[in-house]
């Protein structure tokens, strides 16, 4: 089928959603056995639906040839790699990852399907999950908090799966544990004869073809005796089948059934049976996807058939030996709906199994140590060395109660006492009556002043400090509240348990802490340091501070007491942007914002520059002048791109970076930019060539006011003269009037 897209907010998933990923490269669903189960996606940057492909959202897929369709929900977006991105999701069910348990589940006799609903019905937040089982046995369980939901199904010690077993089947909301999830449809696969894998091979070189028995047994004189078979070793059924045979070295001086060869023939011809030496281990990995071409698909055809949990025989050619082995792993190609890859082994190891193997190793770790050598000397040294003791069966033998071996043979003088009755076993240095430091009691305490063990099992271990070299947690946690004075804020930690870190400081008088520190394993993958609402555990967002490898570094406020710096590479830019837009590298996508500060500095120091030189005397002057620049730049007014799409119609006014010259532009990032810096050094320019223009037109205007003033003073004093003269014309008119000159005029 076609994977379908929707929003992470769906409820209904019966229709299209977002749509079809039709343009899907590859659709691969993995499933183990009770363990992962994810969906790989690859889908091209072109595609339709890639701007919705997010965190949350869900795909819904065939995951493999029986199962209804699943929803599988995003956690990882990976980076565009030669036009395709991986997409990384998990079962819906892993939604259980992140959901706590409110309280303990308390002790009571219940089936696994009641202690599910149990578990699902004391989350802290509300889900639609329900549980079914088909495993009818009883068994006293209980589950103490703090646990998460999905690690309470199958993911720690005390679990369903730890108690009751079977096989987990996780159809949507649905949680069911079976007694066998596959069956048995008689198909066999021939090894060695078309299919060969290095994996198998390896199991096969490491298979154990016979035993060596042998035990340190008590010779009777305070020492040992090593006893072995006459033959040394017993061989398997199968050892003949082999090149070479592998022998393993056991020893039985731990079963105290062991005394002489004959038992010891028995221990290991048990030992021999019960662990099903010469059979080799199944650890086959099938590829459809590298065979579906070849001769030998032919071979692994009925394969195809098969489920998850399903029981295979595994026929090895070249020993003769038949082997039952479980589908433990599928790999599903949801596009062309078959199977990719089969792994057909014993059961994968679910967690429960895990703490096991971590206590095997343990086992070894410390079956190697020094101390504890020394300890098992210690104690037989002490014993062999014994100084003389009295045996008394106390009160009487008619009426035997106690067995009392102490320093003395009356229970008034004697100082060092054993003392063992019905209630227990203990030791007192004080006497009879006690004080007793040493014993265990009838209903299963143990009081002593050092307990020195090769390994210790427990499900509580109570104390102030455990010192050790390593220690192998599936969940660590830890509460500390610090002494007065006030405010007293509990240190809680907890790693692992599906919260991958955290650590919080809380005040128990309130229900959330004041502030946290944590990690996300199944989310966001980053750390985060939060102040949080004590009352609503609401996260102030203004008081926050994450750090991801895929988001950089989030915080409202970025702050030093003296010098802030912000590095990069020397070839390196520094950009303000719409986060959600960021991409490595840059690109047409990304939204750029403002920044506000009260003034930008540029370090324009001489000790940081060489070859300095005036414009006017450098050749860039040859090419340029500030007044060219200045009207050949046009200046344009626009809408940006990303304030249209957010309805902001308003225009800005400014340049448009691709029709400057050079001399104005920085390139060197992945969008052509405007170069302020060297902008305001132009414009200082042309204010320079301007101040001297100014300066020539003032002297200029200077010599037009001199010229001005002196003709302006010259045509004073002609003014004047005429006036003169039109005083002495004046005059003489009036005397050519007397004399008799009628027609003079004025």
């Amino acid at each position: 089928m076609i994977p379908i897209l929707y929003k992470q907010t769906e409820t209904n998933f019966g229709h299209l959603g977002l749509g079809q990923l039709a343009e899907a490269r590859s659709c691969l669903v993995t499933e183990e056995r009770n363990g992962i189960y994810e969906l790989e996606l690859l889908y091209p940057a072109t595609g339709l639906l890639f701007s919705e492909l997010k965190n949350g959202a869900i795909i819904k897929a065939k995951p493999n040839d029986t199962s209804a369709d699943q929803k599988f929900a995003i956690y990882s977006v990976g980076k565009v790699t030669n036009g395709v991105v991986t997409i990384k999701t998990h079962h819906c069910s892993y939604d259980l990852m992140g959901n706590p348990l409110k309280s303990d589940i308390l002790k009571g006799n219940r089936t696994p399907g009641a202690a599910m609903t149990d578990i699902l019905g004391k989350t802290v937040h509300p889900h639609k999950f329900t549980a079914w089982s088909d495993i009818s046995s009883m068994v006293n369980y209980e589950l103490k908090v703090p646990a998460l939901a999905r690690e309470a199904l199958g993911g720690m010690e005390g679990s369903i799966l730890d108690r009751f077993k079977g096989e987990f089947e996780f159809d949507n909301d649905t949680i069911k544990l079976h007694k066998a999830r596959g069956k048995d449809n008689g198909v066999i696969v021939a090894y060695g004869k078309n299919i060969i894998t290095a994996e198998q091979e390896e199991s096969i070189n490491e298979t154990y073809t016979s035993i060596y028995p042998f035990a340190q047994i008590n010779s009777g004189d305070g020492g040992t005796t090593l006893i072995t078979l006459p033959e040394y070793i017993l061989n398997s059924e199968n050892a003949g089948a082999y090149r070479v045979n592998n022998t393993l070295m056991q020893d039985f001086s731990y079963d105290e059934t062991v005394k002489d060869v004959a038992t010891l023939r028995t221990a290991a011809q048990a030992y021999l049976d019960n662990n099903k030496l010469g059979v080799p281990k199944v650890n086959l990995i099938v590829s459809f996807a590298n065979l579906w071409q070849t001769e030998n698909y032919k071979e692994i055809a009925m394969l195809e058939r098969i489920s998850l949990c399903d029981t295979v025989s595994v026929y090895f050619d070249p020993l003769q030996i038949s082997v039952k082995a479980k589908v433990i792993r599928t790999v599903f190609n949801a596009l062309l709906e078959r199977y990719d890859e089969i792994e057909l082994g014993e059961p994968s190891t679910n967690l429960a199994s895990q703490i096991g193997d971590v206590e095997q190793r343990l086992d070894e770790k410390i079956d190697g140590n020094k101390w504890l050598e020394d300890a098992y000397n210690d104690l037989t040294n002490t014993l062999n060395s014994a100084p003389p003791g009295n045996i008394v069966i106390y009160p009487s033998l008619t009426n035997p109660q106690e067995i009392l071996i102490m320093d003395t043979n009356n229970i008034d003088t004697a100082r060092n006492v054993w003392r063992w009755n019905a209630g227990g076993l203990g030791h007192s240095k004080t006497g009879y009556k006690g004080l007793y430091t040493l014993g265990m009691t009838y209903d299963g305490k143990i009081v002593a002043d050092m307990i020195t063990t090769g390994t210790l099992k427990a499900i509580d271990i109570i104390g102030v400090t455990i010192r050790g070299s390593a220690a192998y947690l599936d969940t660590l946690y830890s509460s500390f509240l610090p002494p007065l004075p006030m405010p007293q804020y509990r240190e809680i930690l907890q790693i692992g348990g599906g919260v991958g870190f955290s650590l919080s400081a809380k005040k128990d008088a309130k229900p959330y802490p004041a502030l946290q520190i944590r990690m996300n394993t199944n989310g966001d993958l980053g750390l985060a340091i939060e102040a949080v609402n004590e009352s609503t555990g609401v996260v102030n967002q203004d008081m926050v501070i994450r750090l991801s490898p895929y988001a950089g570094v989030e915080s409202p406020l970025d702050y030093s007491n003296g010098w802030k710096y912000i590095g990069s590479s020397p070839d390196g830019l520094v950009a303000f942007i719409d986060f959600t837009t960021w991409k490595s590298g840059g690109g047409s996508q990304i939204r750029y914002v403002p920044a506000r500060a009260k003034s930008w500095e540029t370090a324009s120091s001489a000790t940081l520059k060489q070859d300095i030189e005036k414009l006017a005397d450098s050749i860039l002057y040859e090419q340029f002048t500030a007044k060219h620049l200045i009207k050949d730049v046009e200046v344009f007014a626009y809408r940006m791109i990303q304030d249209a799409e957010q309805m902001k119609l308003d225009k800005n006014i400014g340049f448009i970076a691709e029709l400057l010259p050079s001399l104005l532009r920085s390139d060197s990032g992945d969008i052509a930019t405007v170069d302020l810096y060297k902008t305001s050094a132009w414009l200082w320019q042309y204010a320079r060539e301007n101040e001297e223009d100014k300066a020539v037109q003032n002297s200029r205007i200077d010599a037009l006011e001199e010229l001005l003033f002196d003709t302006v003073q010259e045509l004073d004093q002609e003014r004047k003269k005429l006036t003169r003269l039109q005083s002495i014309m004046k005059k003489i008119r009036k005397v050519l009037r007397k004399i008799g000159f009628t027609k003079i005029t004025d």
